[in-house]
């Protein structure tokens, strides 16, 4: 037979429940990848356009951005007083060959591409 809660301890295992739920969504988002939107559309337009031009191999999709970044160094950069984004990126998108496109931040000016190339999958 399970014993009846007080009405006191109800309310505490409703708030330990919401505090450990609250707790494991923070955790998740801290551990969570970040996805740099605008240097992905500057790299995904720069791909567009060699796709478009018919120059080099077609490529269709992006694998990955690196270096690999989380919400929590993010944050943690950001309370240190430091740029939260990477100073320079890789990204690598597949077809018909893989292609690596690298971009750098500058200020005033954003994201831009700097060098991209084939490379060996």
């Amino acid at each position: 037979m399970i014993p009846r809660l007080s009405r006191r301890n109800r309310i505490a295992a409703v708030a330990l429940v919401v505090v450990a739920t609250a707790a494991a969504a923070c955790l998740a988002w801290l551990k969570a990848e970040h996805r740099p939107a605008e240097a992905i559309a500057v790299a995904q337009a720069f791909v567009n356009q060699l796709n478009a031009r018919g120059e080099g191999c077609r490529v269709d999709r992006l694998l990955g951005v690196s270096p690999r970044q989380t919400n929590g160094n993010r944050l943690r950069r950001w309370a240190a007083g430091r740029s939260v984004d990477e100073p320079e990126l890789q990204m690598e998108f597949d077809g018909a060959c893989p292609l690596r496109v690298t971009l750098r931040l500058s200020a005033g000016e954003g994201w831009q591409v700097v060098k991209h190339g084939t490379h060996a999958g």
